[in-house]
């Protein structure tokens, strides 16, 4: 089943869902999964066969009416008005052997034309990549493999802030591009190595959620630098990303007889990553300031200053207390922590040199629920 969805910037679409039955789209009202309403004609290649289906269906987060399909035999089709008018685009792709899995459709969230599709061969011992993008309802097509390694592809995603920003999850890895595919980086951060069969990124907190074959569910925090990498960032001599609202958790207790077969991870602690670009190496270190709001320096860091993006991480306090004498005899007892800034806005200061940067810092305070 494929559920409505919309993001930051982009119009929530009328509440429906689209449920691909095969080999024909069916239209459903919430919660209400019979009676069907079909939406479309057969879209599979060989009608006759009972193996084609359809495996991919994008819903436009643009335009509600706007519908992306893709079949296991390779056929790629689009709606545009909202009738059961639809057209066969996968003609107009070069490059593809017939019949390939439509494995993934990515319907943009900028421009209504735009589109992304991935290709997958495997069953037929072709492990290429096969990645593309139209931006004129899938008129034309344009081939933006480029330098992705060998390892099929199975989820391409655009980032729903930057238009520039695709990720692609593959036999092997993720990958990351920022300039629409004309370059791919490979994107692990100490994952392993494992296929890669969905993605999602966060509307909310910007987080990249990986679904894989066989490793469980991997979560990058907070990529809003990477979704504020722009052309005119990398240019710049210095540059201090926005920095994202975190909420100040409160701690809870843990019941003691939790069992020790838990399948979650630790939450990653409590506090704000400050993350700056610089474009070459400087000899002196960064340094990061944090100040409230009467203008006053609650926290001084020391930052590297490495070319490229680097990541500063303050755990919302004031300095530590200073350390006590050894005889004091009222010597203090587990970390050294120092108190907690309330929830509300900030400011940080970056400087690196005589350059000289700020941005705003926000806390938001926890409000537990009732348990």
């Amino acid at each position: 089943m494929v559920g409505t969805r919309s993001a930051a910037g982009t119009a929530p679409s009328p509440a429906a869902s689209r449920v691909a039955a095969r080999t024909r789209i069916a239209i459903t009202a919430p919660g209400k999964p019979e009676p069907r309403r079909h939406i479309s004609p057969n879209l599979t290649a060989n009608p006759d066969e009972r193996y084609a289906a359809i495996v991919s269906v994008a819903e436009s987060p643009i335009d509600a009416d706007l519908l992306w399909a893709g079949t296991n035999d390779g056929n790629v089709w689009v709606r545009e008005n909202g009738t059961a008018d639809w057209t066969r685009v996968s003609d107009n792709i070069s490059g593809v052997p017939e019949h390939y899995w439509v494995k993934r459709i990515e319907a943009s969230h900028h421009e209504p034309g735009r589109a992304y599709a991935v290709f997958d061969g495997h069953r037929w011992n072709d492990f290429a990549p096969y990645v593309y993008t139209t931006d004129d309802f899938g008129q034309s097509w344009t081939n933006i493999t480029n330098n992705l390694p060998e390892g099929s592809i199975y989820i391409i995603r655009e980032d729903f802030r930057n238009p520039d920003l695709l990720f692609s999850g593959s036999e092997f890895a993720i990958y990351m591009s920022i300039d629409r595919g004309e370059h791919w980086s490979r994107f692990m951060n100490e994952m392993p190595t494992v296929p890669v069969h969905d993605l999602i990124i966060h509307p909310r907190d910007a987080d990249l959620i990986a679904g894989t074959h066989g490793r469980g569910a991997w979560i990058v925090d907070n990529i809003t630098p990477l979704q504020q990498l722009t052309d005119e960032v990398l240019e710049s001599d210095v540059h201090l990303f926005e920095v994202r609202p975190e909420v100040q958790w409160l701690s809870t207790y843990e019941f003691s007889w939790t069992t020790q077969k838990r399948f979650y991870k630790d939450n990653p602690p409590t506090g704000s990553k400050i993350v700056y670009y610089l474009r070459s190496e400087h000899s002196d270190s960064a340094r990061v300031e944090v100040l409230d709001v009467t203008g006053k320096v609650v926290r001084t860091l020391a930052g590297a200053a490495d070319t490229g993006i680097n990541t500063v991480f303050w755990d919302q306090r004031e300095p530590p207390p200073p350390e006590e004498e050894e005889n004091s005899r009222r010597r203090r007892r587990g970390p050294r922590l120092g108190a907690l800034l309330p929830p509300g806005e900030n400011l940080v200061r970056l400087t690196v040199g005589d350059e000289v940067r700020t941005t705003k810092l926000g806390l938001e305070e926890h409000v537990p629920g009732y348990m």
